[in-house]
């Protein structure tokens, strides 16, 4: 640190900020000295922070040597992460509300919306992977929101005090998953995967069951873009998945309307494999029991009974999946029925054609559901003594929601005929009888006898059903159009 001068002092190989400041000499009295002598005589501390600036102009060499390792350094490295924290089960609820949510959709909720594996998700709760994969979080909280906005519960029955309502509590789960997307890269929206299109799907779900509709079809588009991106309309797309996300978004295309054309769609590809998750991961595994997916893959048919139908009346995607019989009606039967010249004196036996026809496809489709699946007999033993109680309820939701699906799908295609019928009359009419024959009188009190049997049919599966049962299918249950109710 010093060296010997002529007179003897050692003197600082570099100034103190004392004697720097001062522009005096810096030495020390000994060599094992912490301070110089100005420093002792001062009373203060001998430090060296001061930055020591060279003389004269940098050497050309050295500056263009840092500027070669600048470009080098800069590009190499990626844009600053955006100022973002991890998301914790904390910033959402308390971690056994969080649990208790989750369990209630493996129970309840996974039969009608099975977008999870679940033996996989239920061992990486079990590791709470939560707390260390942020995408599987994501996909939590978006379990947890479609969970909460599906059964009709009030949320004091978590014990859930922090939010005031299921809407409240669904924006939050949004947000923190957009959160969560953005601490893990700003392009998280050109990097679309069968996981996130997933949490894009339950968000969506849980958006419109809360009264959030513009969220929910912003959710849905986003689904509906990721999809497309990986080419998911194709078969050969399939061939880059495992077997779990090719299952998985076989649940998915037809729940969801993405494919791009319903008639065109190749839905037995499509088609959920009828086996267990188990099974799915061991396909030699041997297993007597009716899989849970058999419900939805029995929901799956009840819907494709009138695709062919809807298409007509669906212009392109994806607005073709929005199921609204007043904007259906005037194009239902486009091709089935040729409006005629006259006002008058017309014929309205084929108006019927659509209907009977789905009615036919129902009832066959209904007669080839798994027995556990079929509406109960008088007199036939309950579901719980022939499997698990849980087991039997998740058989039991299904049940419900596929013979609630068939009802509403009937019930639909009713007000379609008889709008249509009921607007064929006169302009001139001034009467609601007098200028309609007897056969289009017959035909519209034809029409109100099936809508009569419809209403008994709903209430039927409303006597078999238990209230939790309902409550799991209450959605469903508020899509029953009103002459049915």
């Amino acid at each position: 640190m010093t060296e010997s001068s002529r007179r003897g002092r050692k003197i600082a190989r570099r100034a103190c900020d004392l004697c720097r400041d001062r522009r005096i000499q810096c030495t020390f009295s000994d060599e094992s000295a912490a301070a110089c002598r100005r420093c002792l005589q001062a009373g203060v501390s001998c430090t060296f922070l001061t930055e020591r600036k060279p003389r004269g102009p940098p050497s050309r060499h050295v500056v263009q040597a840092r500027q070669r390792a600048e470009a080098i350094q800069l590009a190499s490295q990626s844009p600053n992460a955006l100022p973002i924290g991890r998301i914790t089960v904390a910033q959402f609820l308390p971690e056994p509300v969080f649990l208790a949510i989750l369990d209630d959709y493996l129970h309840r909720v996974y039969p009608l919306l099975p977008y999870v594996h679940v033996p996989t998700f239920a061992s990486r709760l079990a590791s709470r992977d939560y707390e260390r994969d942020q995408l599987f979080f994501q996909l939590c909280l978006a379990v947890c929101a479609a969970t909460i906005a599906s059964i009709p519960r009030t949320l004091d029955s978590y014990g859930i005090t922090s939010y005031s309502d299921t809407g409240e509590m669904v924006d939050r789960a949004s947000n923190l998953v957009l959160v969560g997307r953005l601490a893990l890269g700003t392009n998280w929206m050109d990097r679309p995967s069968v996981d996130s299109i997933i949490i894009s799907l339950l968000l969506a779900m849980a958006s419109h069951y809360a009264g959030r509709s513009i969220a929910g079809w912003a959710y849905t588009s986003e689904a509906s873009h990721c999809f497309r991106e990986m080419e998911l309309y194709k078969e050969e797309s399939y061939e880059k998945l495992n077997k779990i996300e090719h299952d998985r978004m076989s649940y998915i295309v037809p729940h969801t309307g993405l494919a791009y054309d319903p008639k065109h769609t190749s839905w037995e590809f499509l088609l959920p494999l009828e086996l267990s998750d188990e099974q799915l991961l061991d396909p030699t595994a041997i297993s007597t029991s009716t899989p849970v997916i058999s419900g939805f893959v029995a929901l799956i048919h009840v819907f494709t009974c009138m695709v062919d139908l809807l298409d007509t009346a669906f212009p392109g995607a994806p607005s073709y999946f929005r199921l609204t019989s007043s904007s259906l009606s005037a194009r239902l039967f486009a091709d089935a029925i040729q409006e005629p010249q006259r006002s008058i004196g017309f014929s309205d036996d084929h108006i019927l054609d659509p209907l009977v026809l789905v009615m036919a496809r129902l009832e066959g489709t209904l007669s080839k559901v798994p027995d556990s699946l079929k509406l109960p007999s008088p007199g036939s033993p309950p579901l719980s003594h022939l499997m698990g109680p849980r087991k039997a309820e998740q058989f039991e939701i299904m049940r419900a929601n596929i013979h609630i699906t068939s009802i509403y799908i009937q019930s639909m295609t009713l007000e379609m005929c008889l709008s249509k019928l009921e607007g064929r009359r006169p302009l001139s009419s001034s009467t609601q009888e007098a200028d309609l024959s007897p056969q289009n009188s017959g035909l519209i009190d034809q029409l109100w006898k099936m809508r009569e049997s419809v209403a008994q049919d709903l209430l039927s599966i409303v006597n078999v059903s238990a209230p939790a049962v309902l409550e799991a299918n209450g959605n469903s249950m508020e899509s029953i159009p009103n002459p049915c109710s």
